[in-house]
């Protein structure tokens, strides 16, 4: 269905597509905890049904046929259905609202009190725009959901600088971890639509204790700057959340899946990073950096098959 978008894709605080999200010291910003889940969106059509997608894919046909692969995404479909089965979805006609399915990835949760779905935005297709914050909350209140923690809403002058210590205990600390700090956070310029994420340093390298670091041997005569190249922007990190979005798609976590892994790691390498790649002094030959991505791939993908049950 060519009115059922996908999520916009929010790049990391800095980056090229989000560097004015600060410009305007009186814009109001909203910041909220970043959940470590699965992005998942339904859309109202004109007689009340809902059709269920996860980022890229949809669940369902045009005609409200179930096609859903995904056992994880299943169980949030149902907490969905259950949660509307007495609204009349008609007065929300033609909007997308996006949200996270709140299953297992990295961080660990308290899986008895978090809600199988946190909503975040809602997108007006007549009016071509995400719906203001405020109206979301009305919204999400009215239909019985919940939205991720909210951080900070403010102006951009008061906001304190975003870090480490800027990022908050997550709302649903898991009691038999020691791990309460959020993933991170997402903010969002409600006046310039610009919107940005911050992951914290201790997120982005627990996959080191999970997976078991990054250690893979590299070719000692290569003169190029591969290797810098790939330990800045192929972490584990980034190939696990790959990973877990294929595994969103209905693929099984298999050695199969490495044909799909090592591209899609590859184009989200290219397609966050690529101006800062482009004005770059690095030597680089990316088909050398595809064969060492290919390794990292199969190194990770290896780890999380052993330690990871789903």
């Amino acid at each position: 269905m060519k009115d059922f978008r996908k999520y916009t894709k929010i790049y990391t605080l800095g980056h090229e597509e989000n560097k004015d999200i600060f410009l305007n010291p009186d814009d109001r910003v909203i910041v909220q905890e970043k959940i470590d889940g699965g992005n998942f969106r339904f859309y109202v059509k004109e007689d009340g049904t809902l059709l269920f997608g996860s980022r890229r894919q949809q669940l369902g046909d045009d005609e409200g046929k179930e096609i859903f692969a995904d056992k994880e995404f299943m169980k949030t479909i149902e907490f969905v259905q259950d949660k509307l089965s007495d609204i009349d979805m008609k007065d929300y006609a033609k909007k997308i609202f996006y949200g996270e399915s709140c299953h297992k990835h990295t961080l660990p949760y308290d899986w008895v009190k978090i809600p199988r779905f946190l909503l975040f935005d809602i997108f007006d297709l007549e009016q071509g725009e995400f719906v203001p914050y405020d109206e979301v909350v009305k919204t999400v209140e009215k239909l019985g959901f919940k939205m991720p923690q909210l951080v900070y809403d403010g102006k951009v002058n008061d906001l304190p600088e975003i870090n480490d210590e800027f990022v908050p205990q997550t709302e649903y600390p898991s009691p038999s971890s020691d791990v309460k700090q959020a993933e991170g956070v997402v903010i969002k310029n409600q006046d310039n639509k610009l919107y940005a994420k911050y992951v914290r340093d201790e997120f982005k390298e627990r996959n080191q204790k999970t997976f078991g670091g990054n250690s893979v041997k590299y070719n000692k005569t290569d003169d190029t700057d591969n290797v810098e190249f790939v330990h800045k922007y192929c972490t584990d990190a980034r190939i696990e959340k790959v990973v877990y979005k294929l595994l969103d798609e209905g693929n099984k976590l298999e050695m199969k899946l490495m044909g799909q892994l090592i591209k899609e790691t590859y184009l989200d390498i290219i397609e966050e990073n690529w101006k800062e790649i482009l004005t770059s002094n690095w030597k680089l030959s990316f088909k050398n950096i595809r064969k060492i991505i290919a390794k990292r791939c199969v190194q990770v993908l290896k780890k999380m098959m052993k330690n990871i049950v789903l």
